[in-house]
């Protein structure tokens, strides 16, 4: 349940991002949970990132004590499709956690 309260978490701070920024979200998870060809690999780099390990968990720690804002549209579809994730498939829901974070670290780093 954690792992779905922080992916809630997120898409606000996401929901509160461009319109653009909230596709490639979408898209990207999408690609994930949907293509094995894509989840190896991202799942390989990010473990292999450990700064970014850090700065995503200093992201979910920052919105542990926050409440999320109203979901776009967008954001709302993106944890539908999370929900929707069979068990024993080959992505989970703390792997979309990490997608989505790391999207916005990127993106906050732009902003700040």
């Amino acid at each position: 349940m954690v792992d779905r309260q922080i992916l809630i978490a997120l898409l606000g701070v996401a929901s509160r991002q461009t319109e653009p920024f909230q596709r490639l979200i979408q898209e990207y998870t999408a690609d994930v949970i949907t293509d094995p060809e894509i989840h190896g690999p991202f799942v390989e780099r990010l473990g292999a990132n450990q700064p970014m390990r850090r700065e995503i968990e200093i992201l979910k720690a920052s919105l542990r004590a926050t409440p999320a804002g109203p979901l776009s549209q967008r954001m709302e579809d993106v944890l539908a499709a999370a929900d929707a994730v069979p068990a024993g498939s080959h992505t989970s829901l703390h792997e979309i956690v990490d997608l989505v974070a790391v999207e916005l670290v990127y993106k906050l780093r732009e902003i700040y």
